[in-house]
């Protein structure tokens, strides 16, 4: 008689833990994911909203108890993120508490195309539509062919890193061979480069003549500088 009641405990044991084990497992596959923890790499976020991020992650029921169901669905939701054109990386994760976690990285926009289309290029080189509510100030390439895309963005390199380039050049038109003009703020003379060899040494005598020339009131008079020839400037009066 012991040993009967015995066995009916481990049976009702048995049916409350395998119940118990079912409601948990029935539980946790109706948890979604609760989407509180937008971070941007560089906090500018310039284009997108922590809204608009949310919007993209999925709701998945099937995420709890089987795993790889879950790394399944946060794959998923970081590749619908990835699809944004202005990101450029994107980790999406969950906490313990099945908090989601999305970290965004951002293409950062160094030139604008002028074009029926406009567009930005971004540090990578990606191409990526212009903002309705917000207007990065970027000097304006002219002229964009895609066969330009890496001297451009070379070339925006060499304009950011020098103070009186950032300061001045407003505009880049793309030329023949791969060659370049600058339109510099508040000087009607264009500067073109003869390509993108020796910059450094281009750049140099461009600010020695450009200091003279301002400094002596000729800048008005030319309509065209040249960096064609080494260790010249060659201008071209009205």
């Amino acid at each position: 008689m012991r040993r009967y009641k015995y066995n009916i405990g481990i049976l009702v044991a048995f049916v409350c833990l395998t119940a118990l084990y079912a409601f948990a497992n029935k539980r946790n596959e109706k948890r979604e994911f609760e989407q509180r923890n937008v971070r941007f790499v560089d906090q500018q976020n310039r284009f997108l909203s922590k809204a608009t991020v949310n919007k993209l992650l999925i709701q998945n029921e099937q995420v709890g108890v089987d795993e790889k169901k879950e790394i399944l669905a946060l794959k998923q939701a970081e590749q619908e993120v990835q699809s944004l054109a202005h990101v450029k990386a994107v980790e999406v994760y969950h906490s313990v508490n099945h908090k989601v976690g999305v970290l965004v990285e951002e293409h950062v926009p160094i030139a604008r195309l002028f074009s029926s289309k406009p567009k930005y290029i971004s540090t990578t080189g990606d191409l990526m539509p212009l903002a309705s509510d917000i207007s990065v100030r970027v000097p304006i390439v002219y002229g964009f062919k895609e066969i330009y895309k890496d001297e451009i963005v070379s070339l925006i390199e060499v304009i950011n890193k020098d103070a009186f380039l950032k300061q001045n050049v407003v505009g880049i038109t793309c030329l023949k061979d791969k060659d370049f003009s600058l339109d510099l703020r508040d000087v009607e003379a264009n500067v073109v480069l003869g390509g993108l060899s020796d910059m450094g040494t281009k750049v140099k005598n461009l600010k020695i003549f450009f200091v003279k020339a301002k400094k002596d009131g000729l800048l008005k008079e030319y309509k065209q500088l040249s960096l064609k020839v080494k260790n010249q400037v060659i201008c071209t009066k009205k």
